[in-house]
Parts: structure tokens; C-alpha cells; sequence
């Protein structure tokens, strides 16, 4: 794998930690089993082009990301380019907004 700037200060990791780890590495070991599943199985499921996934950062923290997925090839290799946003702040928000409208909703 390799990573832009932004990517490996989302994550933690160095510009030299990043090209020796493969999907498994940034995934919650949660997941492990199933993505090994789909691996063995050359399931590539068509929805997720676009979707949002939990990841561990290199510490251990957890972030809600939205992942974009473009399949690509190059020199006749598949390939694919991946963007990660991270919805963590945005989520708070959004919790924390609904929350309020509740208590807003309950008073009237």
C-alpha cells in the first residue's frame, strides 16, 4: 500500500511503516475473519464502493471514516485507490444535534 501525507497524518503511521501493511492492518480485528472471508472468496461487494467503516488508528483509537473506493488499473495490475475522510467530529456533531432537537421536541 502507499499513502499521501494527509493519510499517514490521519493514521499514525511513517512514510516507511505504511507500504509494509496491507488491508488487514487497518482494520478493526473485529472485522479480521470477515475480510479474510471475502478475500478467499474474491467477493468484492458492489455497495462497497462508498461506505463508512470504523478503523484503528496506528495507537489503537478508533475512527469513523467514509471510504471512497475506485477500481483502477496500472501497467495490468488492478489496483485501488482508496480515500478516507474522517467523520469523527462530524459525528459527534451530528449526536449531539439530534440530542438537543429531542430535548427540544419534548419540551414543546
Amino acid at each position: 500500500m502507499d499513502a499521501n501525507e494527509a493519510t499517514l497524518l490521519l493514521y499514525g503511521y511513517t512514510r516507511k511503516e505504511f507500504p509494509t501493511m496491507n488491508l488487514k492492518d487497518i482494520r478493526p480485528e473485529s472485522e479480521l475473519e470477515n475480510i479474510q472471508k471475502a478475500l478467499d472468496e474474491g467477493n468484492v461487494d458492489p455497495e462497497a464502493i462508498t461506505q463508512q467503516q470504523v478503523v484503528p488508528k496506528k495507537d489503537g483509537e478508533l475512527m469513523d471514516v467514509l471510504v471512497r473506493r475506485a477500481l483502477s488499473r496500472f501497467k495490468g495490475v488492478k489496483n485501488n485507490i482508496v480515500k478516507a475522510t474522517d467523520m469523527t467530529k462530524k459525528l459527534i456533531y451530528v449526536k449531539a444535534i439530534d440530542q438537543q432537537n429531542e430535548k427540544l421536541q419534548k419540551m414543546s
